[in-house]
């Protein structure tokens, strides 16, 4: 011990290393790091299982956002050879994405390349556009009526 200390008043550069030797005999970072990846393990199962569920709203056709600025349609929804759990294809309004819909050679859902995401589903939101997007259809279609009636 006291060589450890030696060390780390004299600026030796081993000196951290022979600290963490000290602290792992001593148990203290050994029982440390034995939880360190189980609760890792429970971390990631725990986010995996919420990333997965997919809400009654979630449907095929429905107008979502992806993160915080793609838009765009839910054309799939399900299992993917590529990763366990649930997966959300979004074909987007703009060609942000990053494939045709396929992946590895399976086909999900079909759209022009550049087009295609698939995603957790906790990482798609009902977008606030969609109402903007709709009405702006209808005055579209409306406007002309209107003007006629």
């Amino acid at each position: 011990e006291l060589k450890s200390f030696t060390r780390m008043l004299g600026g030796d550069p081993s000196c951290s290393s022979a600290a963490e030797e000290d602290l792992l005999a001593s148990g203290a970072l050994g029982d440390g790091g034995a939880r360190a990846p189980a609760l890792g393990k429970l971390e990631v199962s725990s986010d995996s299982e919420e990333a997965s569920e997919v809400p009654e709203w979630l449907k095929e056709g429905e107008y979502v956002t992806v993160g915080t600025n793609k838009m765009g349609i839910v054309r799939y929804i399900g299992p993917t050879d590529f990763q366990e759990g649930t997966w959300v294809g979004v074909e987007l309004d703009l060609p942000s994405g990053k494939n045709d819909g396929s992946i590895g050679g399976k086909q999900y859902f079909k759209c022009n390349p550049g087009y295609g995401l698939l995603v957790r589903p906790g990482r798609v939101r009902r977008a606030a556009g969609a109402g903007r997007r709709r009405s702006a259809g209808l005055r579209l279609q409306g406007g002309p009526q209107t003007r006629r009636g």
